[in-house]
């Protein structure tokens, strides 16, 4: 597939994983918009919000429990010309690999928060986005630069915008942050409430 002229591998023999979620095509626009200089990708799926940032010459940190999709990121990568030098790819619970980076002293100017409604890691550990996806903001925001770029999004029809508004204050709050928030456009193409739910944070 190609969005924006940058190519995607598509698998359309996977079923509900085909390789790119359509109804995130404004959110990665939105990455090329800001250009950002270190992007941290979690659940990073195919690692699409990655490519679009290399593109502008971003370095990445892609984290995703499947070694499967972070190959297919590295295939997409590879598709654009891309080389993977300045990025890295991390099989793992982003939940253990965030408080890591925070040790670490690691700091991103953009990060990309898309989680599954529901993911269970190889050691039985649960991820459920209504009760989890606050805390995991909370983490986000620690390895955040002071005028980073957040983006909260889901699938989850229990969570819409305004809920997700609603957290992202909270999470501010607990984190003494602040930030002024931007919805991207509805896509003409996708029925109202259709397609993930998205929130922009742009801390300052």
């Amino acid at each position: 597939a190609t969005e924006w002229y940058l190519r995607f591998g598509v698998d359309f023999g996977t079923g509900y994983s085909p390789g790119l979620f359509l109804d995130q095509r404004e959110n990665r626009q939105y990455v090329r918009h800001i250009a950002p200089r270190r992007l941290l990708n979690c659940f990073a799926y195919t690692c699409s919000f990655s490519v679009c940032a290399a593109c502008n010459g971003a370095s990445t940190l892609n984290i995703d429990l499947s070694k499967k999709y972070l190959a297919r990121g590295r295939e997409n990568f590879a598709l654009n010309n891309l080389s993977t030098m300045d990025h890295r790819f991390i099989a793992d619970d982003v939940r253990s690999v965030l408080p890591r980076l925070v040790r670490r002293g690691e700091k991103f100017d953009t990060i990309i928060l898309d989680p599954p409604t529901f993911s269970r890691s190889p050691g039985g550990k649960t991820f459920q986005i209504q009760y989890d996806f606050k805390n995991l903001l909370i983490s986000g925001l620690a390895v955040a630069e002071r005028d980073a770029h957040v983006l909260v999004s889901t699938n989850c029809s229990a969570l819409g915008e305004r809920a997700l508004e609603v957290m992202a204050r909270y999470c501010l709050k607990e984190t003494r942050r602040a930030a002024t928030f931007h919805r991207p456009l509805p896509l003409p193409d996708f029925p109202h409430r259709a397609g993930a739910s998205s929130v922009w944070l742009a801390l300052r």
